[in-house]
């Protein structure tokens, strides 16, 4: 059965214009034929869900839950808007993201200023998303975990990585300006412990 309106969301306009010029391009080139007959963008707030009880067949989150203050009232929304037997599909970073940048980060704070500020938001564990899940009144709620692994030559790179994906610090409780000799000390604590030619040695 092909799909009749297909809305995609994002609290930035950017995005929004991104991601239709590449629905647009897909549409043109005509390699997908069930391509949903109306395709359309709408800026959203992360905190308020726009749509109507009963009014969406499935609902895909995409990597966007850790930006949310209030997960336990997005997901009733969600359930909400959802028509009977609808669907509600997400994936989100785990708790152990970026591991190592923030045991860098944190140890070369604490080095060179005395102490630790909040440098990532903390990330929800496998459990809470299930409970909140069923609290909600999401039935036959599924979760699954998967690792993936990416290299980076030094911390530098993975700023550079962060910023390409749009998941640089937006905590508002974060220092606005933190010490630079904080981030070197992180810097050479990556390179000490992490580096690729680290594991190298330890690989052989």
């Amino acid at each position: 059965m092909r799909t009749k309106t297909f809305i995609y969301c994002d609290s930035s306009e950017l995005n929004l214009k991104n991601s239709k010029e590449k629905i647009d391009q897909i549409r043109n080139s005509n390699t997908y034929p069930n391509m949903p007959e109306n395709c359309f963008g709408l800026k959203i707030d992360n905190e308020k869900w726009p749509f109507q009880s009963n009014s969406i067949d499935c609902i895909i989150n995409n990597l966007n839950l850790h930006n949310v203050n209030n997960t336990e009232n997005l997901f009733r929304e969600y359930n909400n808007s959802l028509v009977p037997d609808g669907l509600f599909t997400a994936n989100s970073y785990g708790p152990d993201s970026f591991y190592e940048l923030r045991t860098c980060l944190s140890l070369g704070e604490l080095e060179r200023e005395g102490g630790v500020s909040p440098n990532v938001i903390n990330f929800q564990h496998l459990p809470e998303i299930g409970n909140l899940l069923s609290k909600t009144g999401f039935n036959l709620p599924t979760l699954n975990t998967m690792k993936y692994q990416c290299e980076f030559r030094n911390m530098f790179q993975i700023f550079d990585f962060l910023k390409v994906i749009g998941e640089t610090n937006f905590l508002s409780s974060r220092r606005k300006c933190k010490n630079r000799q904080s981030y070197i000390a992180a810097a050479a604590i990556y390179q000490e412990l992490f580096n690729l030619k680290v594991f190298s040695k330890l690989l052989y």
